[in-house]
């Protein structure tokens, strides 16, 4: 097993960790050391249980080593013990494996240009199927772990710690791409719920990101966020959580309303004379959906404890988790407390200012203004007002901070967005935002849709600003 297999086989993990050195900055005898290990590692793969693999693939990541042959033995030996391993084994597996780009092609990648050991090549590719290659893997994954949820499930806190685990590496492996079965889901769901309690925050935080990330929404999720609720409005339990955890849960919430708001649009479309419309193509408001997740007293009594809870937190919040919870709070069709919306806004809107100076991070303060009008537009009328004029020095401060990136890097979305939230805020930006938007939106303007440009020439309408006379011929073309 060890030499065809390649781990640290033939003079591939000399370069590699020759290469490691040169790329980090790592003395040669740490790389050296870094050969022995490997050498060590490929005559006891046989015999490794799965915490041994697991540590070893976390190490690769950690030094950057990119041995793709040792990354593919490793991974082959952990397929090998996966029907053995416990929820939060075969998670920590699954998660360091992607972290590692093994399954996204990175290993079979390296391996066909000569880095690996002998016989790499094959076993890399085998284990770095496409989205659509990866079924026999989905299903040896959640079979494992489904067998043993209710079992796990028994073992309170670290139980919880597994079961979360294993359902994010699941997402972090599937992404977009794919989404296991919805029994499995279910069954997770069902099996977790009656063991709320026990969970750290950051594990049921992680849980709820995971099935909003596929969009569940069943009697199944539907008593796991009752339970999940129940859980934090328990005493000490949100003094526990951390920003990312508030922001994390939240966004969870979010996308299991989106789940169910599209089951809810898919059903009207299947009723409705003529072709069925694609349930991602509706809003919620033409088949009147509501709050679905967070409802009822219970939900009631949980938004609001979250909502303090988050304003304590808020000094160690940044922009990104700020802008979460905003937009979240939107999706989930809440009603937020105005001071939550004005105290979050103005922390968000002072990091916003730094970060739309910067041309990696100008996105995020753009992303801000969408949250803020977002939460801003669920409050009554009176309040609504209020909370724009107390934040518009604020959102004019980050519109001006932006100006220099609009004409040049921004986006075509992070351009509409932009104008459509500064209207929805009631902020009218100086001439030299105006000035750069403009040639941004000219820049950009093959690539937006009509729908963007009725965005646009809406936003510049609300506003007042006189656009160029390229957009007023680009709106007669794709509005008329």
């Amino acid at each position: 097993m060890g030499q065809d297999r390649g781990i640290g086989g033939g003079g591939g993990s000399m370069d590699a960790a020759d290469s490691m050195g040169r790329a980090e900055g790592v003395p040669r005898e740490l790389a050296a050391l870094v050969r022995q290990l490997l050498t060590l590692a490929r005559r006891q793969l046989p015999s490794m249980q799965l915490r041994h693999v697991v540590a070893v693939m976390w190490a690769l990541k950690r030094l950057r080593a990119p041995d793709a042959a040792a990354a593919a033995a490793l991974l082959r030996r952990y397929l090998e013990l996966l029907p053995l391993a416990t929820p939060g084994e075969a998670g920590a597996g699954l998660l360091v494996a992607t972290e590692l780009g093994a399954f996204r092609g990175r290993a079979a990648a390296a391996a066909a240009g000569g880095g690996g050991g002998r016989g790499s090549g094959g076993t890399a590719a085998a284990l770095a199927p496409r989205p659509d290659e990866g079924s026999s893997l989905m299903s040896m994954y959640v079979k494992s772990v489904g067998s043993q949820l209710l079992v796990t499930a028994a073992l309170g806190r670290d139980g919880g710690r597994q079961l979360a685990l294993a359902l994010h590496a699941l997402q972090r492996w599937t992404g977009r791409a794919a989404r296991p079965r919805g029994s499995f889901l279910r069954a997770w769901a069902r099996a977790a719920a009656p063991r709320l309690g026990d969970w750290a925050p950051r594990d049921v935080a992680m849980g709820a990101a995971a099935l909003g990330h596929w969009r569940e929404w069943s009697p199944a999720a539907e008593a796991w966020v009752g339970a999940a609720m129940a859980a934090a409005l328990e005493p000490g339990h949100m003094a526990a959580m951390k920003g990312a955890d508030a922001a994390g849960l939240l966004a969870g919430f979010a996308g299991m309303q989106w789940g169910a708001e599209a089951a809810a649009a898919a059903s009207a479309a299947r009723g409705a004379p003529g072709p069925a419309v694609g349930a991602e193509g509706r809003r919620a408001q033409d088949v009147g959906i509501g709050a679905v997740v967070v409802k009822g007293d219970l939900g009631a009594r949980w938004w609001a404890a979250h909502q303090a809870s988050t304003l304590v937190l808020l000094p160690s919040l940044t922009l990104q988790e700020i802008s979460l919870l905003l937009t979240s709070s939107a999706r989930l069709r809440l009603t937020p407390d105005p001071e939550w919306v004005e105290s979050l806004g103005r922390r968000g809107l002072d990091l916003a200012r730094g970060a739309a100076a910067r041309p990696r991070t100008h996105g995020a303060a753009c992303l801000l203004l969408v949250a803020l009008a977002r939460a801003a537009g669920r409050l009554p009328p009176d309040a609504a007002t209020d909370a724009r004029r107390a934040l518009a020095p604020g959102v004019a401060a980050v519109a001006g901070a932006l100006a220099p990136h609009l004409a040049g890097d921004s986006g075509p979305l992070d351009l509409v967005q932009i104008a459509s939230a500064l209207s929805k805020l009631g902020v009218r930006p100086g001439p030299a935002f105006v000035a750069a938007h403009t040639r941004g939106v000219e820049r950009v303007s093959h690539a937006l849709t009509g729908q963007m440009w009725r965005q646009v020439r809406d936003a510049y309408a609300a506003l007042r600003l006189a656009p160029s006379e390229a957009m007023v011929r680009s709106f007669i073309v794709h509005l008329g």
